[in-house]
């Protein structure tokens, strides 16, 4: 006899996986946390992120539009390049230049200089050196990933190295990640993207803005930010959904679509 497959509720399935443990390592040192003590953590980054100078600002928002170019091993050390600078106006072509950046690990060193020069004009001269303007508008069009960012035409610059940049500093921005894809998959809850009318494709790149606005389509039914969304998912695809799935463990196989097919 056939078994019915039924799809999960996020309203019922969200709970669930709040006290999940999800381990990561921060500064070189693996910390192991609940998901929901992670979420909090999560909150006060982005409060924190918001209270920075201007000109650190500038420096977390350009060191996460370069992270399609870079190793993720290299992340700090960029950070830490750019910190030492200091201010957007000591930005120049004798410490921004390509020889900096194939020290760092840059694939593509000359792409990342272009793209340092270039969000310093869109900042100064689109956004007139005014973060709190630009984060008020980015979060005014959210539902539509702010789609008219003058950041979004810079060369090299694509959605998801700008939704991450934003993610930083609000909640209703996330870079969609293989994580979060896995435990969408498994679960189910990618076929509720046909409920909403998003077309899916078998390319990744045309599936970014699709399964991220069927992210945002989850995040309303759940009554949280599309941020606390992605995290929960975020951790719980890393410590029990990514790779081989730990289903022993898991606390959603009832609702678990993979689970019920298995």
């Amino acid at each position: 006899m056939n078994k019915r497959l039924t799809l999960p509720d996020i309203k019922e399935l969200l709970p669930h996986l709040m006290h999940v443990e999800s381990t990561i390592e921060v500064k070189n040192e693996k910390i192991t946390k609940r998901i929901k003590d992670w979420l909090n953590d999560y909150r006060l980054d982005i409060s924190r992120n918001l209270k920075k100078s201007k000109d650190e600002k500038f420096f977390i928002y350009v060191t996460h539009l370069l992270a399609r170019t870079s190793n993720e091993k290299w992340f700090s050390k960029i950070s830490s390049y750019f910190s030492s600078i200091g201010s957007i106006d000591s930005i120049n072509k004798r410490n921004i230049n390509e020889s900096k950046f194939k020290e760092m690990g840059y694939r593509f060193p000359n792409a990342a200089t272009s793209v340092v020069f270039r969000a310093k004009d869109v900042f100064i001269n689109n956004y007139e050196s005014d973060w709190k303007s630009y984060f008020n508008k980015a979060n005014e069009n959210y539902e539509s990933d702010f789609l008219e960012d003058h950041f979004l035409k810079i060369k090299y610059v694509k959605h998801k190295v700008r939704d991450l940049a934003l993610s930083i500093f609000s909640e209703n921005f996330i870079a969609v990640d293989s994580h979060v894809i896995d435990v969408l998959r498994r679960t189910g809850l990618i076929c509720y993207s046909y409920v909403y009318g998003l077309e899916l494709s078998t390319d990744n790149v045309k599936n970014y803005l699709p399964i991220r606005n069927l992210c945002l389509k989850l995040s309303e039914e759940a009554r949280i930010s599309l941020g606390e969304l992605d995290r929960i998912f975020w951790h719980f695809g890393k410590s029990i959904c990514s790779g081989k799935p730990k289903c022993n463990i898991c606390p959603i196989q009832e609702t678990c679509l993979y689970f019920q097919s298995k």
